[in-house]
């Protein structure tokens, strides 16, 4: 795909995992919506900010900080159509005249040098082929005293929304290894030394135990978990005949962590935030 550097994910992205996501973009939100939250009591939003919205998925986010800075304006930066259609979609149900959205890879998208002060990603950042080169790329569409602040997965083991699910579906399984995928900011050194490489300062990760929240009952988190991806990528690795049995397991993990709330798992994320160099 001419002009994207991560051309694997873009083709996932603006392919069936990207329709997937726009599909059930209410259950993704959902399932973040007590870091996002976090992020936005801990990073200071001005009326006059102008955001970049990394991996801005269905446009939660963007059209959150649109309506948070009416004198600046969000770039929200996506790898899949579907999803950015749902972003416009939104923004224009509500109003929200100051957000753009554009098809594009953050890592070699051509920013307007200085434009931005504050470039935000909601568990979006951990999918660089090469998050220094991406990082510095970002850092060149930020001013002088433009600032960051990304949402990234801690480890596996403390990520129970994953752990356990994994666990009721194939026990047999070895964890995925770390490093990769949603986890590949979980180490705190590397994260901290892909943006030092790319130029950043004062960069800081703090700590946020919280819920992931997959689905207001049991029947909407068994609809949304059975068929989301990594599921889905489990499911292939056993025999046909045992799948009926593992969900009714994984539905059985569902119903031990149902509460009045919605159906809660513990989670561990980091807010990373860090200046221009």
């Amino acid at each position: 795909m001419s002009g994207f550097a991560n051309v694997e994910m873009a083709e996932a992205w603006d392919g069936a995992e990207g329709a997937y996501w726009a599909d059930n973009a209410p259950s993704f939100e959902r399932t973040t919506g007590h870091f996002w939250a976090r992020l936005r009591e801990l990073v200071p939003v001005a009326p006059d900010e102008r955001a970049i919205d990394i991996g801005c998925g269905n446009g939660a986010s963007s059209c959150d900080l649109a309506q948070s800075a009416p004198d600046g304006g969000v770039l929200g930066i996506d790898l899949s159509q579907r999803m950015l259609e749902n972003c416009r979609q939104r923004a224009a149900a509500n109003g929200i005249t100051n957000a753009e959205f554009v098809h594009g890879d953050a890592q070699v998208y051509a920013f307007e040098p200085g434009a931005a002060t504050l470039a935000v990603s909601s568990f979006g950042c951990m999918f660089f082929a090469d998050p220094v080169a991406a990082f510095r790329n970002i850092g060149t569409g930020l001013a002088g005293d433009g600032r960051i602040a990304l949402l990234a997965w801690r480890e596996f083991d403390r990520n129970e929304w994953v752990k356990s699910p994994r666990a009721a579906l194939a026990p047999e399984l070895p964890p995925p290894p770390p490093g990769v995928g949603p986890f590949a900011w979980a180490n705190a050194d590397l994260a901290h030394a892909a943006l030092s490489d790319a130029g950043f300062g004062d960069i800081d990760l703090t700590s946020l135990d919280g819920v992931a929240d997959m689905g207001a009952d049991v029947d909407a988190a068994y609809r949304f978990m059975s068929s989301v991806g990594f599921v889905r990528g489990l499911l292939e690795q056993v025999e046909p005949e045992s799948r009926d049995e593992r969900l009714a397991r994984l539905r059985a993990e569902l119903e031990r962590r149902a509460t009045p709330d919605g159906v809660v798992f513990p989670a561990s994320a980091w807010l990373i935030t860090a200046s221009v160099g």
